[in-house]
C-alpha cells in the first residue's frame, strides 16, 4: 500500500452520458512527457506514433508576449508538458526557464513572428489525433505498463477546464478521426 498526498489537478467536463472512448485503447509512449509529471489529467490530446502504434500527447502552449521572427527565446505560459528536445512551430527547444507566472524557452530560431496569446503546438498536417485523453493517468510506476483510452466523441466540452491548451488546429485535427463539439460560452 502506497501514501499519497492529495493534489489540485484540473481535470476537463464534459457531457460524461454522451462521451465515447475507443476500446482497447492505445500503450502510451512516455518517452515525451516530463519526468517530474506525477498524473496525466483527464483531457490531454493524445495523437498516434505512427512508427510504434502508440499514443502520444501533443504538446502546446500558449505564447504571453509577441516574438520577431529568428528570436532565440519565447515567453510561454506555464501550463505546458514542454521540455528540452521538443520541436513544434518549426523550432526546437534547447532550454526551459521555469517561473511562476511565466517560462522562458530558448529556442533554436523562430522561423517566423508569433503574435501574443497565440497557442502553438506540435502538430503537423499528417497526424492522426486520437482524441482527449478519458481519464487522469497515475504516472508513478515509470516502468510499468500504461494503457490510455482516447475519447472518440465527446459533446459539451468545456474548452476553459482542459488542461492544456488547445487552438482551432488541433480541434479540426480531432474532428478528423472522431467526434468534439466545444460549448458555446
Amino acid at each position: 500500500m502506497r501514501r499519497t498526498n492529495p493534489e489540485r489537478i484540473q481535470e476537463a467536463l464534459w457531457w460524461e452520458e454522451r462521451c465515447v472512448r475507443r476500446q482497447g485503447g492505445y500503450d502510451l509512449e512516455m518517452g515525451n512527457i516530463p519526468v517530474s509529471l506525477r498524473f496525466l489529467p483527464k483531457g490531454v490530446v493524445y495523437k498516434l506514433n505512427k512508427t510504434n502504434g502508440k499514443a502520444t500527447v501533443l504538446k502546446s502552449c500558449k505564447v504571453l508576449t509577441e516574438a520577431e521572427s529568428g528570436a532565440t527565446s519565447l515567453e510561454v505560459s506555464p501550463i505546458h508538458l514542454l521540455k528540452v528536445g521538443d520541436s513544434l512551430a518549426g523550432f526546437t527547444i534547447t532550454s526551459i526557464s521555469y517561473g511562476s507566472n511565466k517560462d522562458t524557452l530558448t529556442v533554436s530560431s523562430l522561423p517566423e513572428a508569433i503574435k501574443a496569446n497565440t497557442v502553438i503546438s506540435d502538430l503537423k498536417e499528417t497526424d492522426v489525433v486520437l482524441g482527449f485523453g478519458y481519464e487522469t493517468l497515475d504516472l508513478l510506476d515509470r516502468e510499468s505498463y500504461q494503457s490510455v483510452a482516447p475519447t472518440l466523441s465527446v459533446e459539451e466540452v468545456y474548452e476553459e477546464t482542459l488542461p492544456y491548451f488547445i487552438n482551432e488546429e488541433i480541434k479540426a485535427a480531432i474532428n478528423k478521426y472522431g467526434y468534439a463539439r466545444f460549448r458555446i460560452q
